[in-house]
């Protein structure tokens, strides 16, 4: 990482295989917190910087297991949603922060809005966009063949080559599982472009995908794939069960045009649970990705107006 507004780095051992990194920006005393990125297995890039006010905040870049400057990389053993959240809880400790502030977005919502529920008293406001919510239609739309593929058809067909026109999700995935596990490395890489690709096309729909990091992609695709296969490791019941749980203000965006993480399940997610400490907002013109720049500056103005706080 650039050492522009850099205070210092980390790898943080949090278990006999895991070492996590942590980079710390922005203003030594200033108000700490916590982005959480996307993925599972996206890793933190230093463009994400410019969410944040540099001389206000004390923002903690957290690469999660596996991805970004985490070592061992892409590594898959126990790299699960407990570890992910035991791993946000311990940084905390590390740093000893008694509470902090939070923003993140996709899968990173997803950890954050868990966290909030399972250490309530620790999280003081979050700004979250993009969210996933991991209920098994969202999977569906995202991997199936009746929703996002409905709107691109053609780059869904591209995705899916190799599968029967009524096949499920699981036999989707475990043909990437086998191509990404390929011993030739070409297959190997076939499938880790196709998947990036896929994903690529509903979170930049007006952007041409170039790769510029063959590893991250690897341990972009491989660990969602992970996390798909072992259908989130239950996220979906253990955020029902600590929503309502939820004390911090939360502030949820979600873009009219974001395929990935569209808002009508977010919707449904609001409609199931109705703590009041959710606020929601459609972000018009906005979509999966703070490249979007409708997207990014309705999270640089929810984070100014909700989480910063003069003393």
């Amino acid at each position: 990482m650039s050492d522009n507004a850099l205070i210092r780095h980390d790898r943080l051992s949090v278990d006999g295989t895991h070492k996590i990194y942590l980079a710390q920006f922005g203003n030594p005393e200033g108000v700490p917190i916590l982005y959480l990125h996307g993925g599972p297995g996206a890793g933190c890039y230093l463009e994400e910087l410019k969410l944040f006010d540099l001389n206000r905040y004390r923002v903690l870049l957290l690469d999660q297991r596996g991805c970004g400057h985490s070592l061992p990389q892409g590594c898959l053993q126990d790299n699960n949603l407990t570890a992910l959240l035991e791993d946000i809880e311990k940084v905390r400790q590390w740093l000893n922060i008694d509470s902090w502030y939070m923003a993140g977005g996709s899968f990173g919502a997803t950890l954050g809005l868990i966290y909030s529920g399972l250490y309530p008293q620790r999280v003081k406001s979050q700004v979250y966009w993009g969210a996933f919510i991991p209920s098994k239609d969202a999977v569906q739309w995202l991997y199936g063949q009746q929703g996002a593929a409905l709107e691109f058809p053609n780059e869904y067909r591209r995705f899916s080559q190799g599968i029967g026109v009524q096949a499920s999700t699981v036999e989707l995935f475990q043909l990437y599982h086998q191509g990404m596990h390929h011993q030739d490395p070409s297959v190997k890489q076939h499938f880790i472009h196709r998947w990036i690709k896929w994903e690529a096309r509903l979170a930049l729909p007006d952007r041409f995908l170039r790769f510029v990091d063959e590893q991250r992609a690897e341990d972009l695709a491989k660990t969602e794939l992970h996390f798909a296969l072992n259908d989130y490791f239950d996220a979906e019941r253990l955020l029902a069960k600590v929503t309502p749980k939820i004390k911090a203000p939360t502030y949820l965006l979600q873009g009219e045009n974001d395929w990935v993480c569209p808002y009508k399940f977010v919707k449904s997610y609001q409609h199931r649970f109705s703590n009041t400490q959710i606020k929601y907002h459609l972000v018009l013109g906005g979509n999966h990705s703070l490249d979007n720049q409708a997207m990014c500056h309705a999270v640089q103005q929810t984070l100014e107006d909700f989480v910063y706080r003069p003393s």
